[in-house]
């Protein structure tokens, strides 16, 4: 008897940067980084983030958000300087894990994602360093998370 073996073909994209066990803060940029064996200085690619769900969950597919879209039309032969927790059309992304997926622009078959979750961290609050005197003539500050004067003493 003959057999054949069908060996799926590998993507020629290979996700570097963020590729599991990261953690970037919100607001912060950091660089999504890949490499496209192949690619010529016209190609483009699109970036996309995917949601933490378990994997041992195939069906959680329906209850987790679709992948949100970071950028699209990227040069594939360059790095993209993320401005983290944010999309493409720079709404919020709350703090989780997730992956980043990276495509050959207008394809889901040439594609590599991160070897596992990265996760975004909520970004520190920063109050005004305003200050309000005391009735004993000591001096308050803000404090996080709310901004609001300290209690004075």
């Amino acid at each position: 008897d003959d057999y054949i073996t069908i060996i799926p073909k590998q993507s020629s994209i290979t996700v570097l940067t963020p590729n599991g066990g990261e953690q970037w803060v919100a607001s912060s940029t950091h660089a999504i980084t890949w490499r496209y064996d192949g690619a010529a200085s016209a190609s483009k690619v699109d970036l996309s983030l995917h949601q933490y769900h378990p994997d041992s969950c195939p069906a959680c597919d329906i209850y987790y958000p679709s992948p949100i879209v970071l950028d699209k039309n990227i040069p594939a032969l360059s790095t993209y300087n993320w401005i983290v927790a944010t999309d493409i059309v720079n709404n919020f992304i709350p703090s989780g894990s997730y992956r980043v997926r990276v495509c050959e622009s207008g394809s889901q078959k040439n594609c590599d994602s991160s070897d596992n979750y990265f996760t975004i961290l909520a970004s520190p609050i920063a109050c005004t360093a305003d200050a309000r005197q005391c009735p004993n003539g000591s001096v308050v500050g803000r404090v996080a998370p709310s901004c609001e004067f300290a209690a004075c003493p």
